[in-house]
């Protein structure tokens, strides 16, 4: 029987499991996402007063990203409202949509950076 003896094997399996945790916790990777869509959303909010736009906040955990705010008229904003003749401004869909290659290029820099870290063999 022949017998094969695999050098850094264990290396290998420690690098593996180091990126996969790394891939499981995005959380640095939502946050720099979310803010270039909430930086994005903030120059293209309403700034009667500035409130709205100075409401947009960021919160990011390891699967997820929230750009949310606590003003109530936000939604109106953003959307509008028919039956009240507003016309939604949709500061933050732009927001998104104008930032679409650089999230992407976000998240595929946090998983090249997980893989380069796999070592061994």
């Amino acid at each position: 029987m022949t017998q094969t003896r695999v050098r850094g094997a264990d290396e290998v399996a420690r690098t593996m499991r180091a990126a996969a945790q790394d891939l499981r916790d995005l959380t640095a990777a939502n946050r720099a996402a979310g803010d270039l869509v909430a930086r994005s959303g903030q120059r293209g909010a309403p700034h009667r007063t500035g409130r709205l736009a100075g409401s947009i906040r960021v919160t990011a955990g390891p699967d997820r990203v929230s750009i949310s705010t606590g003003v109530v008229y936000a939604g109106v904003q953003e959307g509008g409202w028919a039956r009240r003749g507003i016309t939604g401004r949709h500061y933050m869909r732009n927001a998104l949509q104008a930032n679409q290659d650089a999230i992407v290029a976000t998240y595929q820099t946090a998983a090249e950076d997980a893989v380069d870290q796999i070592r061994g063999a």
